[in-house]
């Protein structure tokens, strides 16, 4: 969980100071975060290189694709949902990503696919 903080952090302050490309260290977890975002289109491209991640911030008319991103679970404070009380933020606007017993996906994959898990972030 502090890999993923700390890979949030990493993209909103590459973001703020306006950053083509970003670095982290390497989790299959944070990989697997990184895949949905780009799935999603939120950011541009993604590629491991020893024990780093670099990401390639994705831009929309000079702004960053992604406004805001919060996060929800914490190491000290997990939030569970089962798939019932799942939906999407800003009616269908954002993306709220869930890890679930099949991976990690977006609340609506979730919904689909009628799991719940762990809520991890909204994104707008």
């Amino acid at each position: 969980m502090k890999l993923l903080t700390q890979m949030f952090t990493s993209l909103r302050n590459g973001q703020m100071s306006r950053k083509q490309i970003v670095h982290m260290p390497y989790s299959k977890f944070c990989w697997n975060v990184l895949t949905v975002l780009l799935f999603h289109g939120y950011i541009q491209g993604m590629q491991k290189r020893d024990t780093k991640i670099f990401v390639v911030l994705k831009y929309i008319k000079e702004q960053p694709a992604i406004k805001k991103l919060e996060q929800i679970s914490s190491a000290s404070q997990r939030v569970y949902t089962p798939y019932t009380q799942l939906k999407s933020p800003q009616q269908g606007l954002g993306l709220l990503l869930v890890s679930t017993s099949k991976g990690i996906m977006s609340s609506a994959q979730a919904l689909e696919l009628k799991v719940g898990g762990e809520v991890l972030c909204k994104i707008f």
